[in-house]
């Protein structure tokens, strides 16, 4: 059995609130910094609840704050 894709660790995601299901919904990118995620959520996602996860493992994940 395959490893799979493999990553460093720690990196960041974007999720954005989805009204319409009451949900986070993340964002298919990933970024290596906290400061870039920021900069991506003010360019594409100005004025949209979203916020910032820090990914540290394959099972540690969490938001570090709500916008």
């Amino acid at each position: 059995m395959g490893k799979g894709w493999e990553r460093e660790y720690p990196y960041y995601k974007i999720q954005t609130y989805d009204d319409r299901v009451l949900a986070w919904r993340d964002v298919k990118r990933t970024f290596g910094t906290e400061e870039e995620a920021r900069e991506y959520i003010a360019a594409e996602f100005s004025g949209v609840k979203s916020r910032v996860v820090i990914v540290q493992g394959e099972r540690d994940r969490r938001p570090l704050d709500e916008d």
